[in-house]
Formats: C-alpha cells, sequence, structure tokens
C-alpha cells in the first residue's frame, strides 16, 4: 500500500483519484488497487480465516446468547409472578370445621386459647346435634287414653258412684244412676234406706256388663247387714240388681 505524496497518510484502495485525507490528486502511477487478502496455510494444518469474518461470527454469536439469556429471564419472571399468585390466600370461603368425634369430658373447662378461637369463628362452629338411631331402643308403650265419660259409665265405677250417693244421702243422684230402675217409686226408694247409717261396698268381679258385689250395711242400731249380688249396668245406669242376705252381725 502506497502513502499519499502530500500528506503522507495511507491511501485508501477506493481513492483512484484523490486523497481522501487532503485532497491531493493520485497520479495514475499512484493508484492503488486493492488486493484481496491471500489466506495463509500453515503447512499439515487447518485454514485459518480471515479476522474480520471470525469478529463478525463473534458478534453473530454473542446477539444470540444474549437473546438467549434475556428469554430464559423472561420465562423466570413470568413464572415466578404465577406461582405466587396461585400461592395467595385463597378466596374460597371455608365451611365450619368437622366437629371432634372424641367427646369433651365431662366438667372441664375450656382453656380461654380455645374459647377465643370459638368466638373468632363464631356461630359456624355451634356443634349440631346428631340424630339418634331409636329404632333399637326399647319404646315406651302408652297406655290407651280413656275419656272421663267412658270411664264415668264403666260398670264397675256406675255401681261404686250409685252407694257413694246413698253415703251422702243424695238419694236423687242415686235414684238417676239407675235406682228407678230398682224401686217403683222415688218415695219408696228413699224410705228403703231410713234405717242406714252407711254401706261398705266391695267389687269382687266384673264381667261385661254385670258386676259382682259384696256390701255391709251399717245400719243405724249398730247392726251390720251382708249382702252378696249383682248388678247390670247397660249404657252408664244399673239396669237391674239382686242381692241376698249372707248374715247379720254386730261390729
Amino acid at each position: 500500500m502506497r502513502n499519499c505524496s502530500r500528506c503522507g497518510r495511507p491511501l485508501a484502495p477506493d481513492a483512484v483519484r484523490f486523497c481522501t485525507s487532503c485532497g491531493q490528486p493520485i497520479e495514475p502511477n499512484e493508484r492503488v488497487e486493492q488486493v484481496e487478502p491471500v489466506e495463509r496455510i500453515e503447512p499439515g494444518g487447518p485454514a485459518q480465516e480471515p479476522p474480520s469474518a471470525a469478529a463478525d461470527r463473534r458478534s453473530r454469536y454473542d446477539w444470540r446468547v444474549f437473546a438467549a439469556i434475556a428469554a430464559v429471564i423472561v420465562v423466570a419472571a413470568v413464572t415466578a409472578i404465577l406461582l405466587t399468585r396461585g400461592t395467595g390466600p385463597s378466596r374460597v370461603a371455608a365451611g365450619p370445621p368437622a366437629a371432634s368425634s372424641t367427646p369433651a369430658p365431662t366438667g372441664t373447662t375450656p382453656s380461654p386459647a380455645a374459647t377465643d378461637s370459638l368466638a373468632a369463628v363464631g356461630p359456624s362452629l355451634t356443634p349440631s346435634v346428631e340424630a339418634t338411631d331409636t329404632s333399637m331402643s326399647p319404646q315406651a308403650t302408652a297406655s290407651p287414653t280413656v275419656s272421663p265419660s267412658a270411664a264415668a259409665t264403666a260398670p264397675p265405677n256406675v255401681v261404686t258412684a250409685y252407694y257413694n250417693a246413698l253415703n251422702k244421702h243424695d238419694y236423687q243422684a242415686a235414684w238417676n244412676l239407675g235406682g228407678d230402675n230398682l224401686d217403683s217409686d222415688y218415695a219408696t226408694f228413699k224410705a228403703g234406706f231410713a234405717r242406714t247409717a252407711s254401706d261398705h261396698l266391695t267389687v269382687t268381679g266384673s264381667s261385661g256388663d254385670i258386676v259382682s258385689v259384696q256390701l255391709a250395711a251399717h245400719q243405724s242400731d249398730g247392726t251390720i247387714l251382708d249382702f252378696a249380688g249383682t248388678y247390670t249396668v247397660v249404657n252408664g245406669k244399673i239396669a237391674q240388681g239382686s242381692l241376698h242376705s249372707t248374715g247379720t252381725g254386730v261390729p
């Protein structure tokens, strides 16, 4: 390569007419022909590429490495963001915790911490009462309910009520309970108990409408007249009666 005759600087290969530094015209004999670099081949060794080609390839390689590193960084950042959002606080409302199957000891006072936790959670921790299977437990047999009217019209109760009215000297009530079927008229019926101080009745049996009794009629003179017999009760009223004397005694 030749230098400019004026400024002394090397002439560029494309400076065919003027010096690119000072503008000095170049004589035809001073023109510089561009010479292609000759690849130097060492004996017995691989061919060496020109330095400019190697630098260009390294430059392209550096950009590829940088792009790959940048892509890895972006992927790592996106993954970290997704993982951070996935492990954040859940917005799904938690249901009431399952009640413990282990019964608490009787008489144990809950600790203050346990009390505070229950108060914080609120009414959702209210233990629910499970239904108990009573299919195998003995069932109480309910006795049939007897209405007052049915009990009053039962044959033994009608006969007992009849003698209770006589002992109270309530002859009209006794007449209404069946005395009208035992005597011809009310006056005769009432007079028949003039000497009776009290009657002690014992129901000895009942079969359907028929009631068996024993009667101790205490007289006003102190004697006791013993009787036995039966009464027939129909529709809550004495329909007929039959007594016979079994003896007379003195208390």
